[in-house]
C-alpha cells in the first residue's frame, strides 16, 4: 500500500517550565524547584524532606521555622522564583545517589501540599 509506516507522536508540544512544576536533584544533593512549585506548595520559608524508601519517592513539605530538619530553600539567583535545597545529608542518609542531573517527569504537588518526586520518573536533564 504505502512505503511510509508512520508512528504518531501523541505527546505533543513541551510546556515551558514556568508553566508546570519543575524539579531536579544532582549528583551533589542539590534539588532544585522552580517558581512554579513553590507557588503551588505555598511559598514555605522552609521545608522538610521525606523519603518513602518503597516507592523510592522524595517528599517535600512546608513546616515552622522552629522545627529542627527543617531545609531552607535558597535563591538559585536574583532574578529566579526558583529555589534549591542542599539536601546532601538527607541523599547519602537515604541513599539517594543519581550519577547525572535527573528532572522529575511527573513531579506533583497534592492535596495535602506535599510535593511528589518519585525517583523512578525521571530523566536526564540540563543542556548538552
Amino acid at each position: 500500500m504505502g512505503r511510509f509506516k508512520w508512528q504518531e507522536f501523541e505527546t505533543g508540544p513541551a510546556e515551558k517550565t514556568s508553566d508546570r512544576i519543575h524539579a531536579t536533584i544532582n549528583p551533589r544533593g542539590n534539588i532544585y524547584l522552580n517558581e512554579r512549585a513553590m507557588k503551588e506548595m505555598g511559598e514555605p520559608e522552609v521545608v522538610v524532606l521525606m523519603y518513602d524508601n518503597y516507592q523510592q519517592t522524595i517528599g517535600v513539605k512546608a513546616t515552622t521555622i522552629d522545627k529542627r530538619n527543617a531545609f531552607r530553600p535558597k535563591k538559585k539567583d536574583k532574578r529566579v522564583g526558583g529555589r534549591i535545597l542542599y539536601a546532601a545529608n538527607f541523599c547519602r542518609h537515604f541513599r539517594i545517589k543519581p550519577k547525572q542531573t535527573l528532572a522529575f517527569v511527573r513531579a506533583r504537588v497534592e492535596p495535602d501540599g506535599v510535593l511528589v518526586l518519585a525517583m523512578q520518573d525521571t530523566m536526564p536533564a540540563g543542556k548538552k
